[in-house]
């Protein structure tokens, strides 16, 4: 998975997540690039990993599962 298919992915979770709270995000993915490509790997309570899958929601994995469920294309573990 390339960097741009990790932060779009993390960037589509994240709009969702934050519609379901009733939050806008107002960062975009050069943000979310920059700081994947120089090594970190939590966003929000959101967990990526190395290969680019979304791990885990710490801070609401209920709406993680959600999206599980609502976009079963996106390759998410757990």
């Amino acid at each position: 998975m390339t960097t741009q298919e990790v932060v779009q992915g993390l960037h589509d979770y994240l709009k969702f997540r934050f519609f379901k709270e009733n939050r806008q995000v107002n960062l975009d993915l050069n943000f979310f690039t920059r700081h994947f490509k120089d090594g970190v790997r939590g966003f929000f309570g959101v967990i990526v990993n190395d290969e680019g899958e979304l791990l885990e929601d710490r801070q609401n994995p209920e709406t993680f599962k959600l999206y599980q469920t609502y976009n079963p294309s996106r390759k998410i573990t757990k």
